[in-house]
């Protein structure tokens, strides 16, 4: 497209320096792959003399602890292969995140600088003396400078022109950051991997062509979209919604031949794949279009919807159905090659691998012998990912009751039946006052717990709970928990006893009483003036109110155990 350049459409510093911060967070990611090393060796000599590759020796780690850096903030995770060490998979979120590792390393200055007089709209990146990069190291200095010219029209009148140039001024931003940031990591995290072979091969430095050639093919494999529009973009450019939808319109139908040649191919799985992009695609195509206020805007969305729904059909597509229930089923349809897939816990570990039957439509019946829980799973083939729930097969029984051993001493009895395993659940038992006053998680699927031979229970109303970790616990069942769908609270209340005088006789009252009520009131001389033995529950005994009772002081003792007794004292006025 020729430059129509007008007067009023100068490239300024601030328009520079804002398409970076936006490049910052809304451009696009990068995976880069750092290999076993090569080296280079002569074979033959003369015109039927080649260069050919063979394997050396291991990636060696120049610096430890920024590579531990790294992995802290997951920049670089180390792959292992069948054979052992293979190398380290850099992956950089957005261009700010690869900005923030050259500071990192040692590249605290990135100027962006307009070159005026430029004859072709490509970004260059260089140091503040001129070399592209450190040969010797193969990683940029610690100022660098990223060259931009001034025939970005990135504000002219002619909106396809103007949104060219913006795309093309990202995508060599992006292009240069990217290149800087592996760079740094192969000279300053690794020794120079990537530029081992000797230099005399090539009239720049190896690694620099090496990375070059890779965020190159990065760059080629993401679309128009993954650079515009961003946001501020479509205030800039007036309807810009019309044009975002004729960008979905050319990914999704790039998307769709991508889908076509991958069956012809007989890479059927992949095609799957794609094809769900595509509809994606045209879902987005849609959506712009129904925020567009151009004519034919409302004809369009309509036309991209039927290619979204076309597009489906075409897809792979699985889904987990049933969740939350007892167990669910895995429905996949237009599926070719086996349905593969791995099942895991809500914290990721493994539970089950699954192999559906080699069919185009097929389901997996699961979770029937699985504790209840949340679950996640991932198709093998596809990355696809999930997430249901699995409600309980038995409802879950907790029981409690106060007991008394064979020396009198009270306790809190608990029994617990079908808890699940391995998902941080407990008992917790909590006192009159509402305090807590003891919890445990539980180990087993059924079980006992005692609890209390040493705590002096007051009168009231204890509460015996289920509680599932805040922190670490399984979130459906903390969820089920809260909602009062796992197992309600146990509420019992604490045995007491105790005498009173009511002036001509005295009172004892029991309440909560486990066993029979069985005692005995004596005098002040240890004479055995009456026994008693009630039923268990709650009752009241009145004693004194005749002619043969003498005013004075009793004594009230009460059986707690064979060899254990509780004295309390009472007057009798008369």
């Amino acid at each position: 497209m020729p430059n129509p350049k007008p007067a009023d459409s100068k490239f300024t510093e601030e328009d520079l320096k804002k398409q970076v911060r936006l490049l910052r967070s809304q451009g696009p990611d990068i995976f880069f792959v750092f290999e076993n090393v090569y080296r280079y060796e002569e074979k033959g000599i003369g015109e039927g003399g080649e260069m050919r590759k063979v394997e050396g020796g291991k990636i060696k780690v120049r610096n430890r602890h920024r590579l531990n850096q790294l992995q802290e903030i997951k920049v670089i995770r180390q792959l292992v292969g069948p054979e052992g060490y293979d190398g380290y998979l850099v992956h950089f979120n957005n261009p700010g995140q690869a900005i923030d590792v050259l500071g990192l390393l040692g590249t605290k200055t990135i100027e962006y600088r307009i070159q005026r007089k430029g004859e072709a709209p490509k970004v260059s990146g260089v140091c503040t003396d001129g070399g592209s990069i450190n040969k010797m190291r193969g990683h940029p200095r610690s100022k660098v400078t990223i060259l931009v010219p001034d025939i970005f029209e990135i504000h002219h009148t002619y909106l396809p022109y103007r949104i060219e140039m913006r795309i093309l001024l990202r995508e060599g931003l992006w292009h240069e950051i990217m290149e800087l940031a592996i760079l740094a990591i192969n000279g300053r995290v690794f020794d120079d991997p990537v530029g081992l072979a000797t230099t005399d091969i090539s009239p720049i430095a190896v690694a620099g062509s090496i990375i070059h050639q890779a965020v190159d093919n990065a760059l080629g494999q993401k679309s128009k979209h993954n650079f515009y529009p961003w946001e501020g973009d479509i205030e800039e450019d007036g309807d810009a919604w019309a044009h975002q939808g004729k960008t979905w319109e050319e990914e999704a139908e790039r998307l769709e031949g991508v889908a076509s040649m991958l069956e012809n191919q007989g890479t059927y799985i992949r095609a799957n794949y794609v094809w769900a992009e595509a509809a994606d695609a045209w879902e987005k195509a849609a959506q712009a279009w129904e925020a567009s206020t151009y004519p034919e805007a409302a004809e369009r969305a309509k036309t991209a919807r039927k290619n979204m729904e076309s597009a489906l059909r075409k897809a792979g597509h699985w889904e987990v159905v049933g969740s939350p229930g007892k167990k669910v089923t895995i429905r996949y349809e237009n599926w070719f090659g086996d349905f593969k897939a791995v099942i895991r816990d809500y914290v990721y570990r493994w539970v089950e691998s699954k192999t559906g039957p080699s069919s185009r439509n097929g389901r997996i019946i699961w979770g029937e012998n699985v504790a209840p829980g949340f679950y996640h799973i991932e198709e093998i083939n596809t990355g696809e990912k999930a997430e249901f729930k699995i409600l309980p097969k038995k409802s879950l029984v907790l029981e409690a009751k106060f007991v008394r051993d064979s020396f009198g001493s009270l306790y809190l009895s608990i029994e617990y039946k079908n808890w699940p395993t391995g998902k941080r659940i407990g008992i917790r038992i909590i006192g009159p006052s509402g305090s807590e006053l003891h919890s445990k998680e539980t180990e087993r699927t059924d079980g006992k717990l005692e609890w209390g031979k040493n705590h002096d229970f007051k009168l009231g109303e204890y509460t015996i709970m289920a509680f599932v970790d805040q922190q670490y616990g399984d979130p459906f069942l903390k969820e089920l928990l809260q909602k009062g769908q796992l197992i309600a609270p146990k509420k019992i209340k604490a045995p007491a006893w105790d005498v009173s005088s009511a002036g001509r006789y005295i009172v004892i009252t029991y309440k909560n009483w486990i066993d029979r009520f069985r005692g005995e009131i004596l005098d002040t001389s240890g004479k055995k003036m009456e026994t008693f033995d009630k039923s268990s529950g709650d009752g009241k005994i009145e004693w004194g109110d005749n002619s043969k009772v003498e005013a004075g002081v009793y004594f009230v003792k009460v059986k707690l155990g064979s060899n254990k007794y509780e004295v309390k004292k009472a007057i009798i006025l008369k």
